[in-house]
């Protein structure tokens, strides 16, 4: 019984791309289905930025008119991405809503997507052409491991373990932030996993500076 965990950077437009390709290849050398998948949000949450993507998609507009409809479409669908990329590769598998119940101020989804826009344009700045792929390596030396919380990767490990506990369970999937994911850290979610007993093959899709 191994779980596969994907370590992620929340803010790359090509994540999806990249986390959909390893999801895929992981169907195709299982034999079966996942037992769960384990995503890095709350289930409400998720859903509030989900509504964003169409406005993100038409302020990348606004900002860049020349971006092609294909860019628009990996910028759109990378808000919140670690939330469903699952779907496209698996159907009908439970989800553990890793950060369910947490709360966050009013408007702090509406801030997160400024923030995104932001950072994009913070990217153009320093004379980034506005293409995923371009964006994407920039980005990477800004994923800081300074953002790690101890506390919410106890209580991923914690829902985690909590499922398969009560579960017979073949092989899984988490996703999360690529800091919850590495072994760095004495307390992460991997490494809290590892010690409990939990196999755990983790692919770590950005740098951690």
């Amino acid at each position: 019984m191994t779980l596969f965990i994907a370590g992620i950077n929340h803010f790359d437009p090509m994540g999806r791309e990249h986390l959909a390709n390893w999801l895929c290849s992981l169907a195709d050398i299982n034999t079966s289905p996942p037992s769960f998948i384990a995503v890095e949000f709350d289930e409400h949450l998720f859903k509030m930025l989900h509504t964003q993507r169409a406005q993100y998609r038409e302020c990348i507009h606004n900002l860049w008119p020349g971006v092609p409809e294909s860019d628009l479409d990996q910028y759109e669908l990378s808000l919140g991405y670690e939330g469903d990329t699952h779907l496209e590769c698996f159907y009908g598998t439970d989800v553990i809503w890793l950060d369910q119940g947490r709360t966050l101020p009013p408007g702090a989804v509406e801030t997160h997507v400024h923030q995104r826009l932001q950072a994009l344009q913070f990217f153009e700045s320093r004379n980034a052409l506005m293409l995923p792929g371009v964006v994407s390596e920039q980005v990477q030396p800004y994923t800081r491991a300074a953002a790690f919380s101890v506390e919410r990767s106890r209580r991923f490990a914690e829902h985690i373990l909590g499922y398969i506990h009560n579960h017979a369970w073949n092989w899984g999937i988490a996703i999360t932030g690529a800091s919850h994911a590495s072994d760095r850290f004495q307390d992460s979610m991997r490494s809290l996993l590892v010690k409990a007993g939990v196999r755990c093959d983790t692919r770590i899709f950005c740098r951690l500076d």
